[in-house]
Parts: C-alpha cells; structure tokens; sequence
C-alpha cells in the first residue's frame, strides 16, 4: 500500500512539475513571430530559436513583445479591431517578462500605457509600471531558463547618455516656453525655443533615430524625470528670474551635445 501512495505522490510531484512547464513551453506563439519585420524575424530566430522550439527567456519575450507593438500601432491598413488585438498580444508578452523580473518589460509596459495613440492608454498604470521597473532594477527572481545576449540596440532602452540628456534639456525647454505663454512670463521666446529644437533635430539625426521609435525614448526618458518635470511645472506658474538664465543654460547644452558628436 505504501509503495502504491508513493508512487501516486511521485506521479502527482511529476504532473505538478512537468505540467506548468509544459504550458510555458507553449508561450510563444508561432504566428506571432509574422507580426515582425523581415530583420527582426531573422534576428528572433537566429538568438531564440531552439530545436525543440522557442526560448522562454525574459529577454527574447521582451523583444518580440514591444517589437510587436511598435511595428504594428501605427499601421494604418489595420482595423481597430486588429490594431487591439496586436495590443494585448504584446502586452501579454512583456507581462511574461515581467513577471520574470526582467526591469526593461516593465518601462516598456509603462510607456505602452502612457502612449495616448494606444487603446490601453492608463497615466496611472504608466506610473505603476515605472516604479516596478525602478524596484526590479536587475532580475530580482532567478531565471531557471538560460539566460542570452540580445543585441541592446535592438532592445530599445540602451540610449547614449548624451541623447539622454538631449531629450531631458529639450523636455525643460518646452515647458519654460509653455510655462512662459500660459503663465504670461518670459522665460523663452519662440526664436529661441525654434532654434533650441533645430539642434535638438540634429541630434536625432546624428544618433539615427527613427521616428517611430523617437517617442518611446522620450517617453522614457520623461517618466524617469517625471517628479523634476511634474515640479517644475509647477514653479513655473510663480515666476523666478533665475528661470530664464536655466533656460538659455539647456539651450547652450543642445548646442554643446550637438558639437560633441558632430
């Protein structure tokens, strides 16, 4: 009778094991993989692909989930409907990777929902992925699955630190021009706010950044800045003369990053 219930409990140890890994063995989707470009599709395989099927790896989910939704949100042969379903695809995935610790699927996830072109735009989901992303700094939970080096430009979120502090400058320069309109304050004229954004351009195109991707990295950017920009918002409605010299300063360091890497 013993060896019966141990055998029964063994077999129960093995269904609970196996079972669970069988069903995250199924967690991507063939099909999804065509939602790519033709580059990405190869590059997904070449780094992903297994003989037994796909990685199940933080990073590959990662990647083929914002992926997902940056070739597909703004496709306008796509129906609402479709445009939808492309959405909760690739929050599914990025939610998987999540879920393993992974900090790049959660600032994905944030500027997913802090993007108002997305059905799922929510300011305050946005803000709750980003202090997940800020608390799951590094993997926090070990991943059993064999980890792989994706290629970081092809990741999105590794940015120079100088196009960093281009999109934050540029970021300060809006709202001291804003701020200066609506407060009925000087801190910017249109003249300079223009030229500040002519050397901001350069630097885009000095970095090669593609358009479809340039609001996500100042969304990111923006949310990691969030409460300095939210504050400044703020001082900006009770005028302060040192406003002004700050605002010339961010427009001398526009010109300053474009000089370093022309």
């Amino acid at each position: 009778i013993r060896m019966k219930k141990c055998k029964k409990v063994s077999n129960l140890l093995i269904f609970l094991i196996i079972y669970p890994i069988s069903l995250f063995s199924n967690l991507i989707k063939k099909e999804d993989i065509n939602l790519l470009s033709f580059d990405e599709k190869k590059y997904f395989k070449q780094k992903c692909l297994m003989d037994n099927g796909y990685r199940n790896n933080a990073k590959c989910i990662n990647y083929l989930g914002i992926k997902i939704f940056l070739n597909n949100y703004e496709n306008n042969e796509l129906n609402p409907d479709e445009v939808k379903n492309i959405e909760v695809k690739s929050i599914s995935y990025l939610n998987y990777s999540a879920e393993l610790g992974y900090k790049k699927a959660y600032l994905n996830l944030a500027w997913i929902y802090s993007n108002p072109k997305s059905s799922f735009f929510d300011l305050n989901k946005s803000s709750k992925y980003f202090d997940l992303a800020i608390i799951n700094s590094e993997f926090e939970k070990k991943n059993t699955i064999q980890d792989i080096d994706l290629d970081p430009n092809n990741e999105l979120l590794e940015i120079n630190k100088d196009f960093k502090s281009a999109i934050i400058s540029m970021s300060r320069l809006n709202l001291y021009f804003l701020g200066g309109i609506e407060g009925k304050f000087f801190y910017l004229t249109k003249r300079e706010h223009e030229r500040a954004k002519r050397f901001f351009n350069k630097i885009i195109v000095l970095n090669k950044i593609e358009n479809s991707y340039l609001s996500y990295f100042s969304e990111q950017i923006k949310n990691e800045h969030y409460k300095e920009l939210s504050l400044l918002t703020e001082n900006l409605k009770r005028y302060q003369k040192e406003y002004r010299e700050n605002a010339l300063q961010e427009i001398n360091n526009l010109i300053s990053i474009y000089q370093k890497l022309n």
